[in-house]
């Protein structure tokens, strides 16, 4: 089975670097960690660099936010106008099972349950495109014994390995060409994002 690309919807974590805690300001029974900022804004856990990062997202329960099958992404996430792929940060989508901190799971669609790694944050908030790309099993993989890849270098190990398959892009997945638009952070800058200080121009580019 073609496992689908899973685009960011409502779930949100903070944590420290060992993924031993996790906050969060509300919680539903969709999801395990869930937090909407003002006005309407989401951000999802990634993991960089051994570090639990995240990207915002604006406008998830906006009319004319992006969606791809049952995936809300909010309002201009996905930038359709740009070439792709590009040498832009990427965002791999790895779907395989992780920790609750982590772990993006839709209630009567776990099959698709997943967690994310990425190259880097972005570097300020004009600079904030990600090629999104889907990684799935592989024939070594066993999911009673997986363990998350904090970095992109990990991923890679465990596709040489043969315990994930390599990224193939949202074009092969069957999802056309997916550039994410969200401010990714780390750190005090991820901090910034939890307390309301992104910027609200997401419809810059």
């Amino acid at each position: 089975m073609k496992i689908m690309l899973s685009l960011v919807l409502l779930t949100a974590a903070c944590a420290d670097n060992s993924l031993n805690t996790a906050s969060s300001a509300v919680s539903t029974p969709a999801v395990d960690f869930y937090q909407v900022f003002p006005p309407d804004n989401v951000i999802e856990s990634i993991m960089i660099n051994n570090k639990t990062c995240g990207i915002m997202f604006h406008g998830v329960h906006d009319p004319a936010a992006d969606t791809l099958a049952f995936w809300t992404v909010g309002v201009d996430a996905i930038n359709r106008t740009v070439p792709y792929p590009s040498k832009r940060p990427n965002f791999y989508a790895i779907f395989a099972p992780s920790n609750p901190t982590l772990n993006h799971t839709v209630p009567g669609f776990e099959a698709y349950d997943h967690y994310h790694v990425a190259d880097a944050a972005a570097v300020d908030t004009d600079d904030d495109l990600v090629d999104a790309f889907v990684v799935n099993p592989g024939p070594n993989f066993n999911a009673a014994t997986y363990q998350i890849a904090h970095s992109v270098k990990e991923m890679n190990a465990q596709v040489a390995a043969g315990i994930l398959s390599a990224p193939v892009t949202t074009i092969a997945a069957g999802f056309g060409p997916i550039v994410f638009h969200g401010q990714v952070a780390c750190g005090e800058d991820l901090e910034e994002l939890y307390a309301g200080g992104a910027t609200d121009d997401h419809d810059h580019h």
